[in-house]
C-alpha cells in the first residue's frame, strides 16, 4: 500500500506540474474557461489513478515485468479499440437502445472520462452522443456527472482492492 500510495502521489504531482504550467499559458491566452479546464484536470487525475491501480493489480498477478507489460498493452487495446468498437458496432446495428449503450459506455472507465470532459467542455449535449443525451435526460448533468465518476470510482477501488487481497494472498498465506 505504501508503493501504491507513492505512485498516486507521483502521478498527482507529475498532473499537477504538467496542467500547472499549462493553466498559466491557458491563463495567459484566455483560450479556455477556468471550470472546463479544472474539469479536464480532475479528469486525467481519475484516470492517472486507475491506470496506476491497474498497473499495480498487473505487477501483483505477474511474474516478471514481461508478463505485467503485456497485460498492459492487453488492456489498453480492449479498453481503447475493442470496447469502443464494440459500442460502435452496436449502435450502427440498432441492436440496442441509447439507455444500454450508455450503460455498456460507463462501466469501461476510459469512456466514462471521455463523457466526464464531453460534459464540461460543451453545453450542447449532441456532443456526447445518443446514450449521453438519454443519459442526461434521463439523470440530469449533476447526477450524470455523479455516475461517471461514481464508475470511475467503483472501478479504482475494485483494482486496488484486487490487488491489495492478491499481493496479501501471495506474500503473507
Amino acid at each position: 500500500m505504501g508503493k501504491l500510495a507513492g505512485l498516486i502521489l507521483a502521478i498527482t504531482l507529475t498532473l499537477g506540474i504538467g496542467f500547472g504550467l499549462a493553466a498559466v499559458w491557458v491563463g495567459l491566452q484566455g483560450a479556455i474557461e477556468s471550470h472546463i479546464f479544472w474539469a479536464m484536470t480532475f479528469a486525467a487525475w481519475l484516470l492517472g489513478l486507475f491506470s496506476v491501480s491497474l498497473g499495480v493489480l498487473f505487477a501483483s498477478i505477474t511474474q516478471n515485468r514481461l508478463q505485467a507489460l503485456a497485460l498492459s498493452i492487453g488492456a489498453w487495446v480492449v479498453l481503447v479499440f475493442l470496447c469502443d468498437f464494440g459500442v460502435l458496432a452496436l449502435a450502427a446495428a440498432q441492436i440496442l437502445g441509447p439507455g444500454a449503450i450508455f450503460a455498456i459506455s460507463i462501466v469501461n472507465p476510459l469512456q466514462a472520462v471521455k463523457t466526464l470532459i464531453a460534459l464540461f467542455i460543451s453545453h450542447r449535449l449532441e456532443v456526447l452522443g445518443p446514450a449521453g443525451v438519454h443519459a442526461v435526460q434521463v439523470l440530469g448533468s449533476n447526477g450524470l456527472l455523479a455516475v461517471l465518476i461514481g464508475s470511475i470510482a467503483v472501478w479504482i477501488f475494485a483494482v486496488t482492492q484486487t490487488s491489495y487481497l492478491r499481493f496479501r494472498k501471495e506474500n503473507f498465506l
